[in-house]
Formats: structure tokens, C-alpha cells, sequence
């Protein structure tokens, strides 16, 4: 079982803020910290999440702050945005369909039911998401696996 966790990524900046060469102008840059690294938090896959999922149109999931399984790879999420899929406690017509894994058992205080037809990419750190828990593997595993039956 692999453990996923959230954590801090440090690595050597080239591309954002090259107009920094001296030590005055890296100062300025706001994307650099710790003497010319970045240091910025990211969420992992399993990853179970708080964030808003406002505006919202047409059919899409209503709710101003909702629980959501953090999807794609820590990878993707550092290029700013990450792939989730709302928790939801509704969902009747998912649950029907076979889109919707449930929480009720996996062990977590998270309870209801991931809705792998509602993916969505969002700027997580932009709409001030917070962690609440990592979800099991076994959930993973059924969510990724739904979720590829849907584009493949």
C-alpha cells in the first residue's frame, strides 16, 4: 500500500523569474524563497480535499465549500492546477449509472460518495483548498479505474 501524503516541493527555478540575476532582483521575484528556491505546498493524488467549486454552470455540482479526491499526479498539480472529483452526500443519479465510489466504510471521517462523472480542474491553491484526510488506496484504485472505463 502506498502511503500519500502532503508535502513541500523544493527545486532549482528556470524558468520563472530568468530576468533575476542578482541577488537584489531575486528578491523581487515572488515566486522565489530559501535563496532562489521555490517552496510551495501541493497536494497529492488521494488527497482528499476542501475547496470551493464556484461559479458553477448548467449542471455542474452547486456548493460553495465541498470535500474532493485530489486525482492527477503531484507532478500535474505543480503546474498550478490539479484533476478532482467531488464528494458529495447526493448523487442518486451516479450512484444509478456506476459512477460513484463510495466513501461509507473506506474508514475515513469523509463519508458520501466520489462522483467520477464531475472531474474537474482547479487551481487549488487559488481557491484556498485545505486538506482534510488521504483516502484509502482501495478507493484510489476504484475511482481510477471508473474513471478510465468512462474515456477509454
Amino acid at each position: 500500500m502506498q502511503k500519500i501524503h502532503l508535502g513541500r516541493v523544493t527545486g532549482a527555478v528556470r524558468s520563472e523569474c530568468a530576468h533575476a540575476a542578482g541577488s537584489h532582483r531575486l528578491a523581487r521575484c515572488p515566486r522565489l524563497r530559501d535563496g532562489g528556491r521555490v517552496s510551495t505546498r501541493y497536494f497529492d493524488r488521494g488527497d482528499i480535499v476542501r475547496v470551493s467549486f464556484n461559479p458553477v454552470i448548467g449542471r455542474e455540482l452547486q456548493g460553495e465549500k465541498r470535500p474532493a479526491l485530489v486525482l492527477s499526479t503531484r507532478a500535474f498539480n505543480a503546474l498550478g492546477t490539479a484533476l478532482v472529483a467531488p464528494i458529495t452526500q447526493g448523487g442518486n443519479l451516479a450512484r444509478f449509472m456506476g459512477f460513484a465510489v463510495p466513501m461509507m466504510g473506506a474508514g475515513t471521517q469523509t463519508q458520501g460518495v466520489v462522483l467520477v462523472n464531475a472531474v474537474r480542474t482547479l487551481d487549488l491553491q487559488g481557491r484556498g483548498a485545505t486538506k482534510i484526510e488521504t483516502a484509502p488506496a482501495m478507493v484510489m484504485e476504484d475511482v481510477l479505474a471508473r474513471l478510465r472505463a468512462i474515456i477509454d
